[in-house]
Order: structure tokens, then sequence, then C-alpha cells
């Protein structure tokens, strides 16, 4: 007995040193050169590391992580501390510069250690481990089974490690998955426990914190396994994928932009990170809007609408009689710099409107046409009772429908360029002509620039096109 506990507690410790391999071997690699190694030597040595090494250090870690898995619970805090160890080598690993990746040169032996590389890519070797033993699916399960838990600040930080860990795992690039038949199984079980977890699994609630990671693993998949990879899958399984990133969108639009960052400080450290991580979103939306057929899928038009309307009310003042909105006003918020600052997301959101433009077009020119006859009356009425709490939500409501407008009826593919008039406006336009009065919409296009004050009632404005009428 007294045996089988030395040789039980040998190996506890031999696990806990393995945890530790790839930070120490890091530590050797950088003092390597102190040693009088060459950069040559240095590359070998860190070759021959992740040829007969690096792969069972990763396959030990993955046992010790389902071992402790159970223990984590009811635990002492030294339980919970090795199972985040454990995560977090595991995710040095998922972050590890291969040598085979990229043929050898003295900058890339330089740079071996940099942590934010984007792809992983394992040797053909790994590929048993990454396909057979259904790594992915391990990771959906040892989350699924901590949120399970009561919720703890500790076990929300394990829950991101995971997410961070699966973020990595959907950057899986290079020879492994070269054929693509391959790709595209491994995008299909990633895709779908994916949708299982976050969206089927109705007892689970998606915390604010892991939408973070969450949109890093939607963008990791569409930029690394492209938009053609992506409508390769089952429509369904699309159509479930879609509808989850739907929500995690208009989740992260509605807390970047209507919380403070005060309330937002108490979920992250850094606000900023939120507002980049919604941008990283919406670009991924861009590169499937740009690359997909629309009709296809066929909750894709409610969704934009779903996200279009949440992105339009999170920029007005729905509420005539609130006094105190939760925008701050007392900002600088010129044209120029908001389309600076927000130029990501307006592209986007502009493209979205394109695509559900018999939609988008006729809600914008009543907004308009509504924030501005509102303009005028306080604007006609005696100045010593005028609520500038009142006009200054009017000017921003015109500020932020303006700018929205402009970007859903031009499109601008860079800076430098001159913003066109893209096709989706020029075949809504001609179609117009079946439902609206020529001879009207050239009347009231001539009256406006030189009667600005035109009364833009609906009898006025009847039978005139959206795109006249803006």
């Amino acid at each position: 007995m007294r045996c089988i506990i030395e040789i039980s507690s040998f190996l506890h410790q031999r696990v806990i040193l393995l945890i530790f391999i790839p930070k120490y071997f890091l530590l050797f690699f950088c003092l390597a050169n102190e040693a009088g190694l060459t950069l040559e030597q240095r590359h070998s040595v860190k070759r021959d590391f992740e040829a007969n090494e690096l792969k069972t250090v990763f396959e030990l870690l993955l046992n010790k992580l389902q071992s402790n898995l159970s223990l984590i619970t009811s635990s002492p805090s030294s339980d919970q501390q090795l199972f985040s160890s454990t995560l977090t080598a595991i995710e040095k690993i998922l972050l590890w510069n291969f040598s085979s990746s990229l043929p050898y040169t003295r900058r890339n032996m330089e740079s071996s250690t940099n942590v934010e590389t984007i792809d992983w890519r394992p040797p053909i070797s790994w590929k048993q481990l990454v396909f057979d033993q259904q790594l992915v699916e391990f990771f959906f399960h040892i989350y699924v089974t901590l949120k399970s838990f009561n919720e703890t600040k500790i076990l929300l930080q394990l829950r991101c490690q995971i997410l961070r860990c699966l973020s990595q795992l959907a950057c899986l690039n290079g020879s492994l998955i070269s054929d693509e038949q391959c790709r595209l199984r491994y995008l299909t079980t990633f895709s779908y426990y994916f949708v299982q977890t976050f969206l089927i699994n109705s007892l689970l609630t998606i915390d604010l914190i892991e939408c973070f990671d969450l949109s890093n693993i939607i963008s990791n998949l569409i930029t690394l396994f492209t938009v053609k990879g992506f409508c390769s899958m089952n429509n369904n399984l699309c159509n479930s994928f879609l509808q989850l990133m739907a929500q995690i969108t208009n989740l992260l639009c509605r807390t970047t932009i209507t919380s403070s960052n005060n309330q937002l400080e108490k979920i992250i450290e850094d606000p900023t990170i939120a507002k980049e991580t919604f941008d990283r979103l919406l670009q991924a939306w861009s590169r499937l809007l740009y690359g997909i057929d629309f009709g296809r899928f066929a909750n894709l038009r409610p969704l934009a609408i779903e996200i279009f309307d949440t992105y339009l009310q999170t920029h007005l003042h729905i509420n005539d009689k609130q006094d105190n909105n939760e925008f701050d006003l007392t900002e600088d918020n010129n044209d120029e710099d908001d389309r600076d600052l927000f130029s990501e997301q307006l592209i986007c959101i502009g493209l979205f409107g394109r695509h559900i433009i018999d939609y988008t077009l006729p809600l914008l020119v009543r907004l308009l046409i509504d924030r501005t006859k509102k303009l005028y009356d306080i604007m006609n009425n005696n100045l010593i009772t005028m609520n500038t709490n009142k006009l200054d939500r009017i000017n921003d409501d015109l500020h932020w429908l303006l700018i929205i407008c402009g970007h859903v009826l031009t499109e601008e593919y860079d800076s430098d360029e001159q913003k066109t008039i893209p096709e989706a406006v020029m075949i809504f336009s001609k179609e117009q002509v079946k439902y609206c009065d020529l001879e009207k919409c050239v009347q009231i296009a001539q009256h406006i620039p030189q009667q600005p004050q035109l009364d833009l009632n609906d009898e006025t404005m009847h039978g005139v096109s959206p795109v006249t009428q803006w």
C-alpha cells in the first residue's frame, strides 16, 4: 500500500513538473544564447522538443485536466489553482509557433516565442490527437461541466480560459487540414458543438465577459476557414450559427454603446476591449455578407433587421420625455470624429442596411423627417423656454441618422477613395419605378433645394421614392 502511495505521489509530481515544461523550455530558449548556443542550435533544440516531447506533454495535460475536473467543486483552492495552471500550460501549447509551420529563417527563430501567434499549426504527427480524440468536443464538455457548478469568480475565470483555448482551436491551420474535406469536417464539428453549447442548450446563459472570447472564436472560424468553408456546411447548422452570432452581436452592441465606462469597468479592466471585440465581430459579419448568397439562409433577413434595429436604437433617443438620457452629450462628437472612430462599425451596418434596403431606407427616412420636424418646432418656439436637453437629443439623433444613412446609400472600399453608390441602391431605386410617381419625385427633388422649409408631410411624400426622399 505504501508503495502505491509513493508511486502515485511520484506521478502527481511528474505531472505538475510537466505542466511547467513549456514555461521552463521557453526560459531556457531565451537564455540559450548566453550559454553559447547559436540560433541554429537553438532551432535544433526547439525542433527536437517539438518532435519528441511536446505532443506527449499536451496529452498528459489533457488527461490531468479531465481527472481534476471532478475535484475543483469540492475543492481546496490548491486543486483549482492546479486546474488553472494546467489550462495555462495548454494555452501556451495552443499558441505554440511550430518550427515546421514556416521555413527556418533567422527572423522566424527570433520571434518563435511570441505568444501573439494567430494560427495554430501542429504537424501531421498530431492528426490522430486533434481529430480522433475529438479534442474540440472535450473542451466544450469541460466548459459545460464548469457552467453547471455554482457560479464563483474562479469558475468564471476557468471558463474564460477554456474559451481562450477554444479560440485557438478555431485557428487550426497548416498541413494538418490542407485537405478540403478534412477542413470541412473539423469546421462542422467545431460549429456543431459551438451551437449545441451556446444556442441549443437553454440552461446556459452567456455572461457578458464570455462574449469577448466567443466573438474571437467566431471571427477566427470565419477568417481561417473562409466564407466558402462556412457555406459548405449544412444549411441548418449555418442558420443556427448565424442565430448565435446575431445574439452575441446584439448583446455586445447594447453593452458597448449604451453602458457607461464605470459599468464596463466592473466587468473588464479595459472598456476599450469591448469596442474592439464588437468591431472584430462586425468585421466577421462583413466577410460573410460580402461572400454569401444572402437569400440562401432563411433566417438571415430577420437577423439582419434585428441587428440593424439594435444598432439604430442604441444610438437614438427613443424616449422624448427622458431628460437624463444614457448618452454623454457633453462630449465633442462631430461628424468627422465619429466617422473615423466608428468607421468599421458603420461600414458593416451600412452593408446590413443595403441587404435589407427595402426595410432600412423607408425607416431611416421616417426617422429623419420626424427629427427634422421636431427640430423645426423647437427652433420656432420662444428661445427663453427652449428645452436645451431636448434640442441636444434631436441634434444627436440627426447626427447619427445622417451618418448611418450615408453608409447605407454609399460605399467606400478605401478611406482615400471617393464613396460610390452601391449596386444594391441602384437596383432598389429602379424597382421603385413600379410604385412611385416619377413626376412627383422630380418635382420634390427640384423644390427641396429651393424651399428648405417645404412641408414634408405624408401627403406630400406619398408616391415619392425613398431614395429621392432621403
